[in-house]
């Protein structure tokens, strides 16, 4: 603690020093959100998990099999009967009909959904944790300009306490 005002070549040093280790934690919350969006870390971390999972979108983004079916004319004149239609007979050396092909939106919408969740929890993981240093940070400045004070009393003596009551800077 300090015994008296500050001189301002004190205070230049201290604020040195905390741009300094904001810029270190920073420089770590970048590391950590580049980790969390990198999925080859995910398949080292945990790789029977990410292979079930790629195996779980596969099965889904694999269109099935459709199945080939064959009719002779009584089939079809019965078909036809029972639903009362006509039909067009092409000759039996034709070419059969490819079934349509699945639409690739269920694809998309499933990757849109998984981006919107990968965002949201970034988001508010580097929102905990920029609060949580720019909060020791200040408690660690007000500490270090304020001369002698006591320890504090109560929880709601601090400086952010009001923000808890609202939900805001991640602290209980």
């Amino acid at each position: 603690m300090v015994d008296g005002p500050l001189t301002a070549s004190e205070i230049r040093t201290r604020m040195q020093g905390i741009r300094r280790d904001l810029n270190l934690d920073m420089h770590g919350v970048v590391s950590n959100a580049t980790d969390m969006f990198d999925w080859k870390n995910y398949v080292r971390t945990f790789p029977w998990t990410s292979l079930a999972v790629a195996g779980v979108v596969g099965y889904f983004l694999i269109p099935r099999r459709s199945k080939v079916v064959t009719l002779d004319k009584s089939a079809i004149d019965a078909l036809l009967q029972e639903h009362r239609s006509t039909a067009v007979f092409t000759s039996p050396n034709a070419a059969p009909r490819q079934p349509p092909q699945a639409a690739p939106g269920m694809a998309r919408e499933l990757f849109q959904l998984a981006k919107g969740v990968a965002i949201r929890v970034g988001m508010s993981y580097a929102t905990r944790y920029g609060t949580q240093i720019l909060s020791s940070l200040l408690d660690s400045a007000t500490q270090a300009s304020s001369p002698a004070t006591p320890e504090k009393e109560h929880p709601t003596d601090s400086p952010f306490a009001h923000a808890s009551r609202f939900g805001g800077f991640g602290r209980p």
